[in-house]
């Protein structure tokens, strides 16, 4: 079994609890790859172990001209409105100092270099939460003739993602309206109006005025993904990480699909907000 981290600018001084949960896995004999969007600032390198964690992290941001051809191709297929929509993304309560690096990362499209780098024909790919559908979309063009498993309980994102299926008449791509969870509920998500992509179960980082509440359903997976045979998983469900188990080993993380077997090859966690910043840690 092998599962990936992103994590952006690792190893920086907040990473202890992946570098201690990557040590875990390892002595189960779970191999652990590490991904980065770019090397942190030499101020927020702490650790004793942080020399080690660079040396084993591919960094994103180093792509090659081809890589960052495609990254532009990408995002120019996005058309006016996706452009608009990234653009409010990179600026919205956004430092001043920081607005550069934001608009560049739009084009490092790091998550899909690393879709490029794992998925092949004939693969399938589950995504939690899947927001209006880019790496779902995406992901149904590496695979081919496999098929693409995508979660989204926000009705918004998801009825964009539905209109792009029928548009483009795609049919290997299954999309389920309910989230993914330790046990049965129907939860309250919170969301930014400027972004439906930042929906969290836990307290909003917003302000009351600026977010929409709604009621959704989330499951566990068990049924839903028994018998499927993932090549990679991506998770990216804003702090409620650790409540979404999908591997069948023992962990809090990893103890619950145990139908879902062989069990996936990669496990991709978004690890660009901690849970602590919305309460669930």
């Amino acid at each position: 079994m092998r599962i990936a981290y992103l994590i952006p600018e690792f190893p920086g001084q907040t990473h202890i609890f992946f570098w201690r949960e990557i040590d875990a896995l390892r002595q189960r004999g779970i191999e652990v790859r590490l991904i980065s969007s770019r090397h942190p600032p030499r101020k927020v390198v702490s650790h004793s172990w942080a020399a080690v964690g660079e040396a084993e992290t591919t960094y994103l941001g180093e792509m090659s001209a081809r890589d960052a051809l495609d990254a532009a191709i990408g995002f120019l297929r996005c058309g006016p409105l996706g452009w608009l929509k990234s653009i409010k993304a990179a600026l919205f309560s956004c430092p001043v100092r920081k607005i550069p690096r934001n608009l560049a990362l739009l084009l490092c499209a790091a998550t899909q270099l690393a879709m490029k780098a794992i998925l092949r024909e004939g693969d399938a790919f589950i995504v939690v939460e899947a927001n209006e559908g880019a790496l779902s979309l995406l992901a149904s063009r590496l695979v081919g003739s496999g098929h693409v498993i995508a979660f989204e309980l926000n009705p918004k994102p998801r009825s964009m993602l539905e209109a792009a299926i029928n548009r483009n008449r795609i049919s290997i791509i299954t999309v389920h309206p309910i989230g993914l969870g330790a046990f049965d509920a129907t939860l309250p998500l919170s969301f930014p109006k400027v972004n439906s992509g930042e929906g969290s179960f836990g307290r909003s980082v917003y302000s009351s005025g600026d977010v929409e509440i709604i009621q959704c359903d989330v499951r566990r997976g068990d049924g839903i993904l028994a018998g499927e045979e993932p090549k990679l998983i991506k998770i990216d469900v804003e702090g409620f990480e650790m409540n979404v188990p999908t591997l069948p080993t023992s962990g809090r993380l990893f103890r619950q699909y145990d139908d879902l077997s062989p069990a996936p090859q990669c496990l991709l966690l978004s690890g660009e907000v901690l849970p602590a910043k919305y309460g669930t840690a």
